[in-house]
């Protein structure tokens, strides 16, 4: 069967082909709260992204970059692309600039990318092919085409890894390669089909790629959130059923404080054992993740350069070593002073050789004679093996500072921050931190005449780097003080400093003096920072973020500020207050209206009725072009089996009845923008049967049907702003196409859309009554709500708030563009 034959391919393509040709019904991946994906479905998938590649106008051998939360749609794009071209996969959080950068670095020359954005601007500014990642999902073909022809030694990823300079380096990692380090993987682990990865690092991280390429390997499945929430863990848990996760230590960390807050008793899952990787586990956490789980824990070692495997600790019955990252797999690994291999025991420079190895890095000559030396890879790191061959990392060579998984240049944050006009000199270092391991801080010194606050030049890097890249503690100082070599090295200056642990237990002495808690509400906060970044007595006046807080800490933190204070907080107010006496003082009476709004209320029933903004805006829009279809939204659900089309369309029928968005049109009356509700609309469901279409040739006029409904515009005065269509492909093959205009639905309410048709089909399907509960809102009523509090005081706070801060802003910036100004705008 499949299971004896996988591993010795060497192809990750031949293995999808095999397992979709023994095990079509198989589960491969599972987009949660979405659909479950078969291997059928899924080679199917790869082979319509190819086509829709070619279609584009991609050419085999092309760097295409791949810029994707990590959908099912995601990994299926990563390998059609990766069949005959090179994917590049770059942070979907990037910033403009950083994409810039990386398309030209890397060479890219086409762009899949998931809907919404932002890089896709930029693609089409260069003249890029575009294609998204739903192709995979909404034009799936069936396999009739043979793959490309496969080569072990082609390039299948190019990814940017952080040097010691402030220019990456590029490692082109084959077919081979990846292939080797998966598969190792799978064997390290003994994966078979029934495994089930619950995937929370990102595709993006070669440590997530791996994941998911070794579990496909092994026939299993993977189930593919678009990013990790810790509250969420154990929900997927529950509903998914995964037998193994592997992430970084900072989410594990993550996922051990939302084990905390589960039921005392034994933990209830149904993972056989969990693995890290990408940094260290401190050892007093990863004995807690065992007593919580009651199974073994991995600790695992790699580089982005070697694909990412290099050594893992073993399953039970073998000996797992606490504390070492366990022994070599499908490569040699040895310890090297000056080239020369060292006894077991010692410590040196750990050095690496194997099929899992790059053979060099593509645009640094300097540094492929510094790495490569006799065969052996030089990984910068310190270790030692141990007379039973288990691997011990010890420290490093290199300054990259590893933030919880992520590496960050120095020198790249270097270039940043003194990019401001105030500062005359800085360097960035690393600190030690008891959760991340390491953060990243500075030392600046400001231009004489300037004035800069730490929390303006954090500002001034995020503009420009990635959020994990920003500087969490920032020391001024008149002179930056170097060694008699002219170099200052970044790994000692904390210790200069005397910065034991600055975002543990242990506080810089140079901080303000340290002050308690005063009211009951400073109280309050400080036991919830506390439990959030695990500290023991937090200064009042302390920055949330300088104490190694970030975005995911942060939402933790205001919401259970929030709940305890009555308050309604958002992001921004807490980035604004990032103190405790600041965020305190919030809740004082001159906020009191804002931190406490009025309750939703019921608007009158059928009125014309004011809008929201937004839906003022997207209005405006429609009207300034009423043929732009840009702003409607359409999915295309797959249904194959035997279909009952009557309750199909009393489902749809229910669900225009259920929201009255769903019933809503917005016309001009008497100058004046209104939403007009109808008490009733009978939506059409048209059936497009392609059963006199040539069967090679439905999958294109099915695509082209859902594209014409896609880019038909609406007539916003005209209702229903929902378009359904019902085309039929094959006998037992339907696809369900709504399109609608994004002034009455967005993401989120797509999804609730898609799942209550699921649940009405169903039950219709089966002569019964809707089994969901009736709306407590209407939309109307946010409406409503919305225009309350805008009639009220607040308005006019936010008015003198936004006047005093734009105040002496020039009317009209004064910007280059790239080609003269027509003088009629029009909206492509």
């Amino acid at each position: 069967g499949a299971q004896n034959r996988v591993g010795q391919s060497g192809s990750f393509h031949a293995d999808l082909r095999l397992h979709a040709q023994e095990n079509p019904q198989h589960i491969s991946l599972v987009n949660p709260g979405g659909d479950s994906w078969t291997y059928a479905r899924l080679a199917t998938a790869v082979d319509a992204m190819r086509e829709a590649l070619r279609a584009a106008g991609v050419q085999p051998g092309d760097r295409v970059a791949l810029v994707s939360r990590g959908s099912a749609e995601s990994v299926a794009s990563y390998l059609a692309i990766s069949e005959s071209n090179v994917v590049v996969p770059l942070n979907p959080g990037y910033r403009p600039d950083e994409f810039a950068f990386a398309f030209d670095d890397l060479g890219v020359r086409a762009l899949v990318v998931d809907d919404g954005n932002d890089v896709e601007q930029l693609a089409q500014r260069r003249g890029m092919p575009i294609v998204h990642t739903a192709a995979a999902s909404a034009t799936a073909a069936p396999v009739t085409r043979e793959s490309p022809p496969f080569s072990g030694d082609a390039v299948m990823v190019v990814l940017h890894t952080s040097g010691t300079t402030s220019q990456p380096k590029i490692v082109p990692l084959t077919n081979a390669n990846v292939y080797a380090a998966c598969d190792q993987i799978r064997v390290s682990l003994s994966l078979t089909p029934v495994d089930r990865c619950l995937n929370v690092m990102p595709t993006f991280h070669v440590h997530g790629l791996s994941a998911v390429l070794a579990t496909l390997i092994a026939g299993g499945s993977v189930v593919c959130p678009t990013e990790f929430i810790a509250p969420e863990f154990f929900e997927l848990v529950r509903n998914y059923s995964p037998t193994w996760y592997t992430a970084a230590p900072t989410i594990h960390q993550s996922v051990l404080e939302a084990a905390r807050n589960q039921s005392e008793g034994p933990l209830q899952h149904s993972l056989r054992f969990i693995r890290s990787a990408s940094a260290a586990m401190p050892i007093e956490r990863l004995q807690e993740m065992e007593e919580v789980f009651r199974i073994p824990f991995l600790e695992a070692y790699g580089m982005t350069e070697t694909s990412p495997m290099i050594a893992t600790n073993p399953l039970p019955p073998s000996t797992r070593k606490i504390g070492s990252v366990g022994r070599p797999v499908g490569c040699e690994v040895a310890i090297m002073s000056d080239a020369q291999q060292l006894a077991l025991g010692e410590t040196g420079e750990i050095v690496v050789r194997g099929p899992n190895v790059m053979r060099s890095y593509e645009n640094d000559a300097e540094a492929n004679e510094r790495h490569f030396v006799d065969g052996w890879f030089r990984t910068g790191d310190l270790g030692r093996l141990d007379n039973d061959g288990y691997l011990f990392v010890t420290g490093r060579l290199k300054e990259i500072v590893n933030r919880g998984g992520e590496k960050i240049s120095p020198h790249e944050v270097d270039r940043a921050i003194l990019s401001h006009a105030a500062v005359a000199n800085a360097i960035t270092f690393p600190v030690p931190h008891s959760k991340l391991g390491e953060e990243i801080a500075a030392l600046v010194v400001v231009k004489a005449g300037h004035s800069v606050t730490a929390r303006e030049i954090q500002e001034h890097v995020a503009a420009s780097l990635a959020d994990f890249k920003v500087p969490r503690h920032i020391e001024f100082r008149d002179t930056i003080t170097q060694g008699s070599t002219g170099k200052l090295k970044r790994d000692t200056i904390a210790e200069h400093l005397g910065i034991t642990e600055l975002f543990g237990t242990t506080k810089l002495t140079a901080l303000q003096e340290f002050s308690v808690a005063r009211t009951p509400e400073e109280e309050i906060l400080a036991g919830i920072w506390e439990e959030v970044l695990h500290l023991d007595g937090i200064n009042i006046h302390d920055d949330f973020f300088t104490l190694g807080g970030d975005s995911v800490l942060a939402a933790q933190a205001l919401t259970r500020g929030n709940d305890a204070l009555g308050t309604d907080f958002s992001f921004m107010d807490f980035f604004e207050t990032p103190t405790i006496a600041q965020f305190a003082q919030r809740t004082s009476s001159e906020h009191a209206a804002i931190s406490n709004p009025p309750p939703v209320l019921f608007g009158p029933e059928g009125e014309q009725s004011r809008m929201t903004i937004g839906q003022h805006a997207l209005m405006l829009m429609q009207l300034l072009d009423p043929s732009d279809s840009s702003n409607n939204v359409y999915r295309a659900i797959r249904m194959r089996g035997n279909l009952n089309r009557p309750a199909l369309i009393e489902c749809l029928s229910e669900l225009v009845q259920r929201h009255d968005s769903l019933r809503t049109t917005f016309s001009v009356v008497d100058g004046k923008a209104t939403r007009n509700v109808a008490p009733f609309v009978r939506l059409k469901v048209p059936l497009s049967d392609l059963a006199d279409v040539a069967q090679e040739k439905r999958e294109a006029v099915a695509s082209a049907l859902i594209a014409r409904d896609a880019k038909t515009p609406f007539d916003l005065a005209v209702g229903p702003l929902l378009r359904a269509r019902l085309v039929r492909v094959g006998e037992a093959d339907h696809i369900l196409v709504l399109t609608m205009h994004h002034i009455m639905v967005d993401g989120w309410s797509i999804g609730i859309l898609l799942s209550e048709l699921e649940v009405l089909y169903e039950a219709f399907s089966n002569a019964r009554r809707s089994p969901l509960p009736k709306p407590a809102l209407r939309y109307g009523d946010y409406v409503y709500w919305q225009q309350q509090r805008l009639d009220s005081a607040l308005l006019d706070r936010l008015t003198s708030y936004w006047t005093a801060q734009l105040s002496g802003a020039p009317k009209m910036l004064k910007l280059p563009f790239d080609f003269d100004r027509p003088a009629t705008l029009k909206r492509s």
